[in-house]
């Protein structure tokens, strides 16, 4: 079973030493405080995440008036589907993430989605949208520090862009996925990495047409579409840009090498 509850702690209210059973995601709408583990104490503010594991025990301080919406589950009661997902070295340990990580993060949204969900299949969508927050949680545990939210916002852009390539129509709908304009996503990711998203984007096609042209027997068409170009013509000019040559004098120089 899945639970969603708030909790509501006075200034200086001490909860004292205990454990859960199950999971705890632990979302501060409201407030600061501190949360002991045995002998370590971490700090937490508004908006911030806190993941507890099974058994984690631990003993919350509100420093200020403090608002705390709680998730908690058990994989193994809910679904075969978490049991993986739970089971991840980046999900065995206690952990806070702050806003800054957050507001690059679309944890927030499936958050604000679970707390909507009111219908018949209230459970099978509240599986669906946890099964999402926990699965970017071991997203953002695997990602390497940064010194601010924007060079993490920029290593995310650069990672979509690599694994979405071939399905971008146009660079507007990473509006959608990041939830800044394309103007800001642009400076952000030319502040950390000097070359425009358009370029990266041309960038990570060519390499792949590339790979394409040498090591298969794709028609130079279907690898135009198959990367992501909308027309032969735009094709051909950003391979030879990049490239110095066409793409079947490229697969004649180098195919099968």
């Amino acid at each position: 079973m899945i639970q969603i509850y708030e909790k509501r702690h006075e200034k200086e209210h001490i909860q004292h030493f205990h454990q859960h059973s199950d999971f705890q995601i632990i979302y501060v709408a409201e407030g600061k405080g501190e949360i002991k583990l045995d002998y370590n104490q971490w700090s937490f503010n508004k908006e911030n995440l806190l993941f507890i594991p099974p058994n984690t025990r631990h003993q919350v301080y509100s420093i200020d008036k403090t608002t705390l919406l709680c998730i908690e589950f058990s994989p193994m009661a809910d679904s075969n589907l978490l049991n993986p997902i739970c089971s991840a070295n980046e999900l065995r340990n206690f952990f806070v993430l702050p806003s800054q990580v957050l507001d690059t993060s679309p944890i927030r949204l499936h958050i604000k989605k679970m707390l909507a969900i009111t219908d018949s299949f209230a459970t099978q969508r509240h599986l669906l949208e946890l099964g999402h927050i926990l699965l970017e949680l071991i997203a953002l545990k695997k990602l390497p520090e940064f010194k601010n939210a924007n060079e993490l916002r920029a290593y995310r852009i650069k990672e979509y862009l690599q694994h979405n390539y071939y399905r971008i129509h146009h660079l507007n709908q990473l509006e959608n996925e990041f939830h800044l304009s394309l103007r800001h996503l642009g400076q952000i990711f030319k502040e950390s990495y000097g070359i425009t998203l358009k370029q990266f984007l041309d960038d990570c096609r060519i390499e792949r047409s590339k790979t394409l042209l040498i090591t298969t027997n794709h028609a130079i068409i279907n690898i135009c579409f198959e990367v992501g170009y909308p027309s032969l013509a735009t094709f051909y000019r950003q391979f030879k840009l990049h490239t110095g040559l066409s793409p079947l004098k490229y697969k004649n120089k180098y195919f099968g090498k």
